[in-house]
């Protein structure tokens, strides 16, 4: 299932361990604190319980980088 959706969204799957893949555009630029965060707070303590991918790919597409992630097994 694709989901695109806001921070909280996201946060809520990924706190769920829901996400199986990552699919990530990076821009050429930087917006700082005023740009919309891409997810909410996972409130993960200690970080050992972040979840955690491993990169499978990463592609141009235009002037922006998309880099696929897969989540790591355990």
């Amino acid at each position: 299932v694709l989901v695109e959706g806001g921070a909280g969204l996201a946060a809520g799957l990924l706190a769920a361990g829901l996400v199986d893949r990552l699919v990530w555009f990076h821009a050429p630029g930087v917006m700082g604190a005023e740009g919309w965060p891409s997810a909410g707070p996972l409130h993960v303590a200690p970080l050992a319980r972040m979840p955690r991918f491993r990169r499978v790919s990463v592609a141009a597409v235009g002037e922006d980088v998309m880099t696929e992630f897969e989540k790591e097994p355990g």
